[in-house]
């Protein structure tokens, strides 16, 4: 397992945080548990900018007046959608 010196680094880290830093360090399950954060974290960055990706090659393809319509219905079932899990 490869640690990561947390010391050298303290300009960056705020002064509170390192004890807290330490222990997950120390901690097989903190170290887990970070490397979990991060994954998702990726995750959640390389979804949203592939939907954005999507979106252009999308609005390019259909054009101005369909790519709005689009937008409308995507809009539409969404709010529906919001309102479904808002009254559960």
């Amino acid at each position: 397992m490869r640690t990561i010196k947390l010391r050298d680094s303290g300009r960056i880290t705020p002064r509170l945080l390192l004890p807290l830093l330490d222990r997950i360090q120390q901690s097989a399950e903190g170290m887990r548990l970070a490397r979990g954060i991060a994954w998702s974290a990726l995750g959640a960055v390389s979804s949203r900018a592939l939907a954005l990706l999507a979106s252009i090659i999308a609005a390019r393809i259909l054009g101005k007046s369909v790519f709005g319509e689009l937008g409308i219905l995507q809009s539409t079932t969404n709010m529906l959608r919001l309102s479904r899990y808002s009254a559960a």
